[in-house]
């Protein structure tokens, strides 16, 4: 008995390998991505917000649609051609989300927002005001940074921020800056 291994079946291993590891790469991937690609000398935080998650999953998704494809459709130009377009929209969907981030050093606030690549960067006592958003219960936190110009930052308060509040803290209070306390509903 001969054992047929076709080409097409590699293809559907890579899909099924996709699927199965990109949930768990989806909770430390985007934030390890982040701090290597915006970690500065005097940076102390950076953070990665939750819409790099999402565009994170979705890059994945387009790299199983362009193996499954291949699997699918045998091989053809017309699968191939189809998995080029899909690995090629996995990939900029990589790299737009790795552009999103914001990040705390000693001298500056620097960010950008998803599907914009221009770096907006402040010094602290361009801060106008600080904003805590918080439920009643406490399950839901983030900051949200008020500049003078309008524009505004936001840092959710998750275990990982809050390895860095003191400092965040510290800062505030360098420049006579209190964060002003909004409840908000469950989310």
């Amino acid at each position: 008995m001969e054992k047929n291994y076709e080409t097409r079946h590699i293809y559907f291993t890579i899909a099924i390998i996709i699927a199965i590891l990109s949930p768990i790469f989806y909770f430390f991937v985007p934030q390890t991505v982040g701090d290597v690609i915006h970690y500065k000398e005097d940076t102390w935080y950076v953070s990665t917000p939750q819409e790099n998650f999402t565009s994170f999953a979705v890059g994945c998704g387009f790299l199983f649609i362009a193996s499954i494809l291949l699997f699918f459709l045998n091989i053809r130009k017309l699968s191939i051609a189809l998995s080029i377009i899909f690995l090629c929209f996995g990939l900029f969907t990589f790299y737009i989300g790795s552009q999103s981030f914001v990040s705390l050093s000693n001298e500056k606030i620097s960010y950008s927002s998803l599907f914009e690549f221009k770096k907006h960067t402040y010094q602290w006592e361009d801060i106008d005001r600080v904003i805590h958003y918080r439920t009643e219960t406490g399950s839901y936190s983030e900051f949200e940074l008020v500049f003078k110009d309008g524009n505004r930052a936001r840092l959710d308060d998750n275990a990982y921020f809050r390895e860095k509040s003191d400092k965040f803290g510290m800062k505030l209070a360098e420049y006579n800056l209190f964060p002003e306390l909004s409840l908000v509903d469950e989310p």
